[in-house]
């Protein structure tokens, strides 16, 4: 029995490897993809009136990276209190020899039927890197061969089924480059559009809006900075962690001497938020530094 389960793991990997350009699926099967109530996700393969399965290779392809395997398993239904196997017949299961996902695989010397749509097997993977751009899921059906009479339905090794694709990124706030991080290259481009070098797309406005007053402005760039752990303090002009006479006396040379279009390059100009870089500005800076 150990040397047979051996030899289906092996087999299993060598049909999960195997070089292939994608068919059309002919087999009576077809995949979900969902959510548990732990929040990991749950790939289940169903089969629909399947006659005689005596061969099948599913693979589901991802990050290792973004996403942990959990378990590939054959899946079951309770009778009698009892846990009974759909699909009867040898299962193996694990990661797949390069590591670029998981993979299941059955064998059965007289075919395994079922008239009705089942659940045959189901993965559980855990989203382990929630904001990366890598987090696509690919779900394979490599091999599902029947002994019904009918090699149409089959999918043999060579010629596999994309089933699905499914990607997890969940968005995150500032993150404007789209990397899966907040670092330095996000405030750079926070900067840019502040000083009027750049315009935000629909979906950069989105991301920038980090305080949820529904305005992309300097303070939504204040939080951005602050999740990297660097001390910002609002209307601090100059950066020294104060707000002062220092402060005043820069914005009063840079709002004197630039004209209107100039000023766009001074990114924190808009002090008051109120989408213009004027007078008012310079008065709220003042009423805010000498009230500290």
């Amino acid at each position: 029995m150990r040397k047979f389960l051996n030899v289906l793991i092996a087999l299993v990997m060598i049909a999960s490897l195997v070089p292939f350009a994608f068919a059309e699926n002919p087999a009576p099967v077809y995949c979900e993809i969902t959510e548990n109530s732990l929040g990991n996700i749950v790939v289940t393969y169903y089969g629909k009136a399947v006659t005689k399965l005596t061969n099948a290779v599913f693979v589901v392809d991802f990050n290792t990276s973004v996403f942990k395997l959990v378990s590939a398993r054959a899946a079951t239904t309770e009778i009698d209190g009892d846990q009974y196997t759909n699909f009867p017949g040898m299962w193996a299961s694990g990661m797949k020899g390069d590591g670029s996902g998981a993979t299941a695989g059955f064998i059965s010397g007289t075919g395994a039927s079922k008239k009705n749509t089942v659940a045959i097997c189901s993965f559980e993977l855990k989203l382990i890197n929630e904001h990366s751009p890598n987090d696509e899921i690919r779900v394979y059906l490599n091999e599902f061969v029947t002994d019904d009479g009918n090699t149409a339905n089959d999918v043999t090794v060579g010629s596999p089924v994309l089933l699905a694709t499914k990607r997890f990124n969940k968005v995150l706030p500032g993150d404007l480059n789209g990397d899966g991080a907040l670092d330095v290259l996000d405030a750079e481009y926070f900067e840019q559009y502040l000083s009027g070098h750049v315009v935000f797309t629909k979906e950069e406005l989105a991301l920038a809006e980090m305080n949820g007053d529904g305005k992309v402005n300097y303070r939504d760039y204040y939080l951005l900075i602050a999740v990297k752990g660097v001390p910002i303090v609002e209307y601090d002009v100059n950066g020294d962690g104060v707000v002062d006479v220092l402060d005043i006396s820069i914005f009063e040379k840079a709002f004197v001497r630039k004209t209107a279009a100039d000023s766009r390059d001074f990114r924190i100009g808009d002090i008051d938020c109120d989408g213009e870089f004027s007078a008012s500005d310079y008065a709220f800076l003042v009423n805010y530094a000498l009230s500290r």
